[in-house]
């Protein structure tokens, strides 16, 4: 809970979970959008509140002139430098271990098919009809029963994993045996690609969320919920970078912040009632 006090004839309407707010080495904590009948209230959620830290701004209702939203995936270059840097020493280390395994093109092939199988079926590439054949061909089998051990998500999962290593592995085949052929500057170039397009797939929920929210009466942002990077020129120090990734509410926020405050503005007690037989 947030240590948020409700003033003379003030109820809260509805509750966000819009953020999660992290500095480095410390653990993320919820940020919580409060809409009430005469304010809106941003404040970190003190339950969860281990870095001693507290955030909070707030706007009377009725001065919001506007409301600027963004939701977006986050690449870090930093990461992803350290991540291509893992993946390759790792990578090569095993690929001089087991050149005969992990340099065979069937064993990588092997490894990339089923979650290639998978998407074809997601995608109906595949109809209905060859799915549903292969899987009376399989009613029976071992292969049936050793399926029916975990749910769907689990192979799926592990499709994912089994694709990342191979693909992993027949990228570095591909410039170990066919790079000299074409140009020495082929490995540099085609493996930096393959490991952004990994790093995509494997952080795809790396993504920053920020909300302003514009006060009429000061013609500026009342509430401003970003991320903030050090900046030691500006006399930041480095536990003062600031991380908001989506909260569980924060695709609701997009879709919905905006027409909730503007009924409440125009249709008063109508419109707070239509909002909480909303959320209802």
């Amino acid at each position: 809970m947030s240590s948020f006090v409700l003033s003379d004839n003030e109820t809260v309407i509805k509750t966000y979970k819009c953020a999660k707010i992290s500095v480095p080495f410390k653990k993320s904590i919820p940020g919580l959008m409060i809409i009430t009948n005469k304010r809106v209230v941003f404040q970190n959620e003190d339950g969860h509140n281990s870095n001693n830290w507290i955030i909070s701004s707030e706007i009377p209702l009725n001065d919001v002139s506007g409301i600027q939203t963004h939701l977006y995936n986050y690449f870090n270059i930093v990461k992803f430098l350290l991540f291509s840097f893992v993946v390759y020493i790792i990578s090569t280390s095993m690929f001089k271990a087991m050149p005969g395994l992990l340099g065979s093109w069937v064993v990588e092939i092997v490894l990339i098919f089923p979650f290639l199988l998978n998407l074809l079926f997601e995608k109906n590439i595949i109809s209905k009809e060859a799915e549903k054949a292969i899987v009376e061909k399989l009613e029976g089998t071992e292969i049936e029963s050793f399926i029916k051990k975990k749910d769907k998500q689990f192979y799926v999962s592990l499709f994912r994993i089994l694709f990342l290593i191979g693909i992993n592995f027949l990228s570095l085949n591909i410039v170990t045996n066919l790079s000299f052929r074409w140009s020495p500057v082929f490995g540099y170039v085609f493996l930096p690609i393959v490991y952004y397009f990994m790093y995509k797939y494997i952080f795809i929920n790396d993504q920053q969320f920020g909300v302003s929210i514009y006060s009429r009466s000061s013609n500026g942002i009342g509430i401003s919920i970003q991320t903030i990077f050090s900046n030691k020129s500006k006399g930041f120090s480095p536990n003062e970078t600031l991380r908001t990734n989506p909260g569980e509410d924060s695709e609701k926020i997009l879709n919905e912040l905006g027409a909730f405050i503007l009924d409440i503005q125009q249709m008063g007690d109508y419109g707070i009632q239509k909002w909480i037989s909303h959320n209802n």
